[in-house]
């Protein structure tokens, strides 16, 4: 199942270093760090975070066949 982690690199409740180790537990998953952004990367860079999942969903997610 693909699975997509975002993470700040700042976050001070759960630290990076779990998302790295979600990320090697979990095989095909893709992890985008977020610089300079703390626990809430959806709320702190909404349109960067929208962007990066619009853009994986493209990739990791197949279409639905037409009707």
């Amino acid at each position: 199942m693909p699975v997509l982690i975002l993470w700040g690199t700042e976050d001070n409740l759960i630290p990076v270093a779990a998302a790295k180790w979600f990320h090697q537990a979990m095989p095909g998953s893709t992890l985008i760090l977020y610089p300079q952004t703390g626990h809430l990367p959806m709320e702190e860079r909404p349109d960067q975070t929208a962007r990066d999942l619009r853009g994986w969903m493209e990739k990791a997610v197949p279409a639905a066949p037409a009707a």
